[in-house]
């Protein structure tokens, strides 16, 4: 359990302090008092130099992060033996100082010992006390049925997948279902992807016993067309000025992708199959403790499980350099920013778009609902844009998969923080106020809101807010750039502004479609549609499907 603590040391309200106790990751608005203040943690009305939305501490325990993009008079951090310090986002330490307007914080933060997590009661009354507290730890358990783990997998000396936080005996059905899928499908060709290469590798692609449990999303390139592409990413990451990383765990880095707010993602080759593969090198989760990178990996694990057509399919996790990573199914056609020019028009039809997110939503519905694992815990996303929704080209249609499912909560659950400014920024128009303020609370509807904000900016281009810039207008700028685009703070703005109805953005539009698509990004949770089903359901009759 983690315990933050903020106390007013000097300025209106001096001696006021501010306590929040928790084990999950959540969000405080820290701003001034007003009769319209949404703030979980209100200053002193005195103070006008203060926002009613000023900054948000982003809990991840056992780390905090301080964010303040755009406020209109700046937050100020002081830490001992340190300069005052403008910051826009800054990872907080026990003693620092905080000083916004006229009025200094003090910050503590502290782990309190002594409460034990109950995660899983043991359905076995019969075992002893001393084994009964042991099993109520998470990561003592199998992931499949509950039961009692013998060993802990080692986070260093191989890759980690669901069988290695399995039972024994759940171990041995998975493999002898895996057996028998094999044996369907023992006379399966697979060949290599490569530019004009359709070479047979048959007899590599299956040696780790995986090839017909991953028949329907693996692709695979022989040994030399890998060479050739590890190449041009090496000859590209040169011109940029940066060094392409050759190898991690067994894989071959052939380009980069693309860096996020939580990592690098790489274009990959594992070398003992030819199987290709998108893997994701996390920011090291800072402070973390060998438990808690555990306890990430179990709940990746558990994610490895959830198989959907339109869902990205998790390979694999693993350590490198200390840093988490994790494999999953590689989708080579982009994601639905290529539907948007550099210019911000939309490059489909409104029909074209409903039916993509229509698709998406499928696999929304699914993960909502999913009990991968012994928990009956229900998953909510919190990352949904368009860059985390990839495609896939088959028969001259786009597929859509959403990427990176629970990543957002796994992550910050054990330490991670998103610790890129720009990225934070563009996320926030994403996030429904609920997500600002209550971000442990999130339920479905949270990611409703973010799938029509996706929704929106394909049909025209632009965001629903008068002042929040769309990505394509940030695109190559660097962050002081972006940051004079922001008339006011994109906390402000998700909180206070009114949205912009769709049909004042493109007038073309159908009626029905922009009812349903205005419903979806209501900014109060009980007017939205409650469930993937219901949006998607209300999308494709408003197009007449």
């Amino acid at each position: 359990m983690m315990e933050i603590k903020m106390r007013v040391l000097e300025g209106p309200g001096a001696g006021k302090e501010y306590i929040e106790s928790t084990d999950e990751p959540n969000n405080i608005l820290v701003g001034r008092e007003d009769i319209t203040s949404k703030a979980n943690w209100r200053l002193d009305i005195q103070d006008r130099y203060i926002s009613r939305a000023h900054f948000i501490l982003e809990i991840r325990p056992p780390n905090c992060m301080l964010r303040d993009p755009c406020s209109l008079n700046g937050t100020y951090i002081l830490k001992p033996g340190q300069k005052r310090e403008k910051v826009e986002e800054v990872l907080l330490d026990d003693g620092d100082k905080i000083e916004v307007g006229n009025t200094i914080l003090g910050f503590e933060i502290a782990t309190i010992t002594g409460k034990k997590e109950e995660i899983y009661e043991p359905s076995d009354k019969t075992l002893p006390e001393e084994e009964k507290e042991k099993e109520k730890e998470a990561e003592l358990r199998c992931i499949r049925c509950g039961n009692p783990l013998k060993d802990l997998p080692s986070l260093t000396d191989k890759n980690l997948r669901n069988l290695d936080f399995m039972c024994s005996r759940c171990k041995k059905e998975i493999e002898s279902i895996r057996e028998k899928e094999n044996a369907k499908l023992a006379s399966k060709k697979y060949y290599c992807v490569g530019e004009g290469c359709i070479k047979d590798i048959s007899d590599i692609a299956n040696r780790d016993g995986r090839a017909a449990e991953l028949a329907d999303v693996a692709l695979y390139l022989c040994k030399d067309c890998a060479e050739k592409e590890r190449e041009k990413g090496r000859e590209k990451a040169k011109k940029e000025g940066k060094v392409l990383p050759k190898n991690m765990v067994g894989y071959l880095i052939l380009n980069k992708l693309g860096e996020g707010g939580m990592g690098v993602v790489y274009k990959a080759r594992h070398e003992e199959t030819g199987r290709i593969v998108a893997l994701k090198q996390m920011k090291p989760i800072e402070k973390g403790k060998e438990r808690a990178l555990r306890r990430f990996h179990r709940e990746m694990s558990i994610m490895q499980n959830l198989k959907h057509p339109n869902i990205v399919q998790i390979y694999e996790a693993g350590q490198y350099n200390n840093q988490p990573l994790f494999m999953s199914e590689f989708m080579p056609d982009g994601n639905l920013l290529r539907f948007i020019s550099d210019e911000g028009k939309p490059l489909l039809s409104p029909s074209e778009a409903t039916k993509l997110i229509a698709d998406s939503l499928i696999g929304l519905e699914y993960f909502h609902n999913a009990e991968p694992g012994y928990t009956t815990r229900k998953y909510v996303h919190r990352d949904i844009k368009p860059e985390n929704i990839l495609l896939n080209r088959s028969n001259n249609m786009y597929i859509p998969k959403i990427a990176d499912f629970g990543l957002a909560r796994c992550y910050g659950a054990h330490g991670g923080t998103i610790t890129k400014t720009g990225e934070c920024m563009g996320t926030h128009m994403y996030m429904p106020p609920e997500q600002i303020t209550s971000f442990k609370y999130c339920k479905p509807p949270t990611d409703i809101f973010a799938m029509g904000i996706t929704l929106y900016y394909l049909l025209t281009g632009l965001y629903p807010l008068e002042d929040f810039p769309p990505p394509w207008r940030m695109r190559e700028l660097t962050l002081i750039d972006i940051l004079k685009l922001f008339k006011k703070s994109p906390m402000y703005m998700m909180l206070y502004d009114p949205i912009i109805p769709v049909h004042q953005r493109k007038r073309n539009l159908s009626v029905e479609l922009c009812k349903v698509v205005d419903k979806a990004i209501e900014k109060k949770v009980n007017k939205r549609y409650q469930t993937a089903n219901s949006f998607r359901s209300s999308l494709l009759k408003a197009i007449g499907n």
